[in-house]
């Protein structure tokens, strides 16, 4: 997925701020899981970092889910990346898809047209 080698991690004070405020679109992963996609930003306590990150989780009409930006573990700006704490991941609910795609295999559910 990323190499590491433009890795921005907010917690080290790196200037995050810019890329957190600009990651519309994208793509969110905990360990190479796919989790979801960055849809907005919002700003509460300060206008110069956000707070919150809404993912949506899968397709059209699929759940969003708030993303702390405390969150985040690092962003990769080429590769339009956002790196979440497993414990973030770990707080999110097993969907049916993700269930099925773990006892089939990725290949064999999408030949059967369940995942696009």
């Amino acid at each position: 997925m990323t190499q590491g080698s433009n890795l921005i991690r907010p917690r080290d004070g790196t200037g995050a701020e810019y890329w957190l405020g600009h990651c519309e679109g994208f793509g969110v992963y905990a360990d190479d899981r796919f989790l979801g996609t960055i849809e907005y930003v919002r700003y509460e306590s300060d206008h110069r970092r956000p707070d919150v990150l809404g993912m949506r989780c899968g397709g059209i009409g699929r759940p969003e889910r708030l993303l702390p930006v405390t969150a985040v573990d690092a962003l990769d700006p080429d590769e339009e990346v956002v790196l979440v704490t497993g414990e973030f991941a770990r707080s999110l609910p097993v969907s049916w898809t993700q269930v099925l795609r773990a006892r089939l295999g990725a290949t064999r559910a999408g030949s059967f047209g369940i995942f696009g």
